[in-house]
């Protein structure tokens, strides 16, 4: 009896690594550091503490041609890195909380 309680235990523990392996994210290519420049995210610090319609009526012409986007918190984006686009978030309030390029 204690022989096959060895050998359940010597298959679970490989299953229990494997399987606790499968559960962790991919790893992500990490972008360049930031240029806030770029995109012109210096600028746009100013919308910090801006409501959700201050920043959409701010930005759509950038919203519209897609060198910006405002980004609510449950948002499903894309997470292709791109330098000149300008990355607006916004909290649960719908209040601006960061500006970023990417």
């Amino acid at each position: 009896m204690k022989g096959l309680a060895m050998l359940r235990l010597s298959f679970a523990a490989p299953l229990l690594a494997l399987s606790l392996a499968a559960c962790t994210p991919p790893p992500q290519d990490v972008p360049p550091a930031e240029d806030l420049e770029a995109c012109g995210a210096v600028e746009s610090q100013a919308l910090l503490g801006a409501t959700k319609a201050e920043a959409e009526a701010a930005l759509a012409a950038r919203v519209a041609d897609g060198t910006a986007r405002i980004l609510e918190p449950d948002a499903i984006i894309t997470e292709e890195f791109m330098a000149g686009r300008l990355n607006v978030l916004l909290d649960e309030a719908g209040v601006v909380t960061r500006v970023s390029c990417g």
